[in-house]
């Protein structure tokens, strides 16, 4: 059950040395649903509150940002993401629309904020009803604003955001074309899990009582398969490695890896495209 280099995960993700506290993955479903059964889910009482206890500590500045319910004190931007979010200013000179699709309460909002300051922006997020109800209560502002699904957002959209989001969500490609229908200009995958195989793997991740006790269904996608989805709407532009995340290796032996994606839709051009049908 326990893979190598636990120790590295544990003290890279939250300063830790103990693997007996860290997170786990087990197992090789050949279902979601069989992996679900195993599993207490992301919606519990437990986690939405621990996870709304730090960020209130982060919008009251006792604490520079927080991750799955983690404080931290020293403050870490998320560069790629803020360098996207400029690039998509300097190129429209006007309000952005953000969407974060499994945001949480804010977190990647306020973690970047400061940095953003200059840049007019709404940034929404995507979430189960119980964090919308809790978001819109404790921590909508000018900003920063919760909907339950993408049906609920008319307008144009700049920049629709997975953040570590979609290796947990059963059907995940339900929710890639709900984005892509959306055309957004630009779409910011990271953190995002991926196997070294032909075959993706349906596990069972383990998170240690001291951040929220809880074990959650979690899939680790063929790189090929998983960018399959966007290449008729979407182009990669960037690569992104995961400064979080340290590769690890399977009960299997097979190399498991993080790692993310900036994709821009491609602009068609319909005149030519008539031209050549004529």
């Amino acid at each position: 059950m326990v893979y190598e280099k636990l120790k590295k995960i544990a003290k890279r993700f939250l300063g830790r040395n103990d693997v007996s506290n860290s997170i786990l993955w087990s197992g090789d479903f050949d279902t979601w649903e069989n992996a679900e059964k195993e599993c207490s889910g992301y919606d519990g009482e437990n986690i939405i509150n621990k996870v709304s206890e730090a960020l209130i500590k982060v919008k009251n500045g006792e604490a520079e940002y927080e991750r799955d319910a983690h404080l931290f004190y020293t403050l870490e931007y998320n560069w790629s993401l803020v360098a996207l979010i400029q690039k998509a200013y300097l190129e429209t000179n006007k309000e952005l629309l953000i969407v974060d699709f499994g945001g949480s309460l804010g977190s990647s909002y306020f973690q970047n904020r400061k940095m953003l300051a200059n840049v007019p922006y709404k940034w929404i997020v995507i979430e189960q009803p119980h964090y919308t109800e809790k978001g819109k209560a404790l921590f909508e502002d000018e900003c920063l604003h919760f909907v339950n699904d993408f049906q609920e957002i008319q307008d144009k959209i700049d920049i629709i955001l997975f953040s570590s989001v979609l290796q947990y969500v059963n059907k995940p490609t339900f929710y890639i074309l709900q984005a892509i229908k959306k055309e957004p200009s630009f779409i910011y995958i990271e953190r995002t899990g991926f196997i070294e195989a032909e075959k993706e793997l349906i596990t069972v991740q383990k998170i240690p009582a001291y951040i929220y006790e809880a074990t959650y269904a979690s899939c680790f996608f063929v790189e090929r398969d998983f960018l399959s989805n966007f290449q008729s709407q979407f182009e990669v532009i960037a690569d992104l490695d995961s400064t979080i995340d340290t590769d690890i290796h399977s009960e299997k032996g097979v190399r498991l890896y993080w790692k993310g994606f900036i994709l821009k839709k491609l602009v068609i051009n319909k005149n030519c495209n008539s031209n050549e049908a004529s």
